[in-house]
């Protein structure tokens, strides 16, 4: 068991150094932006609700609600409202079960969050930056009309709309690697006994990936 959450916990990590699966390239340059003050920090908290996104954020993909999905793809929580025994009293096989079941659905919300990034960011003009507010939007399953609205209103009127699109996508990225890391290390511990330790080849891989991945982000910061 151990060894197949060491398995999927890599395979995030592939993915996510996959130019393919995320922007990293606009993201370095977001970032040397931000850096450079061409984007001011100041006006983008002004000019977009960051709270609203960050919970929203958070409430879309966060691993709780993929191991409460996964408790109900298993039959013991059918309904949000239903009333049925805590996770933390259930058997510890079962425990492992559904961790693995909820971060197999973590990682499959990240990858679409990607999606919709890279698919909504492609070429330069206006459509497309119209296509990755949306995807934005739809990935942070904000509410849509409010939201929509909000930020349309918003951004529209604002001469730094490309900057702000690309700090969107900054945001995103530090969503990522705060989930991640949060989820990863919880993910890691054997409930109720000590975890078996990982051969030296396994592990040392698994810092290669976590370095790579972090050294990816702050090479621009």
């Amino acid at each position: 068991m151990a060894e197949a959450r060491r398995e999927l916990r890599l395979r995030f990590f592939r993915g996510m150094l996959s130019a393919e699966r995320f922007p990293f390239v606009m993201l370095r340059r977001a970032v040397k932006r931000l850096e450079a003050k061409e984007i001011n920090p100041e006006l983008l908290s002004k000019t977009y609700p960051i709270e609203l996104f960050i919970a929203s954020f958070k409430e879309a993909i966060g691993f709780e609600e993929c191991v409460n999905a996964a408790m109900r793809e298993f039959g013991i929580r059918k309904s949000k409202a239903k009333k049925v025994t805590p996770f933390e009293e259930l058997p510890e096989g079962l425990r492992i079960l559904l961790m693995r079941r909820g971060f197999e659905i973590f990682l499959n919300r990240l990858m679409t969050l990607a999606f919709y990034i890279r698919e909504g960011y492609r070429g330069s003009s206006t459509l497309n930056k119209d296509r990755l507010i949306e995807a934005i939007l739809k990935a942070a399953n904000l509410p849509s009309q409010e939201a929509c609205k909000l930020l349309n209103e918003k951004v529209k009127r604002s001469k730094k709309r490309p900057q702000l699109i690309k700090a969107l996508l900054l945001l995103g990225m530090k969503g990522y690697l705060f989930w991640n890391r949060y989820y990863g290390l919880t993910l890691a511990r054997e409930p109720e006994r000590k975890p078996s330790e990982p051969s030296k080849p396994e592990a040392e891989a698994m810092e290669s990936h976590e370095s790579c991945l972090t050294s990816e982000v702050s090479s621009g910061l």
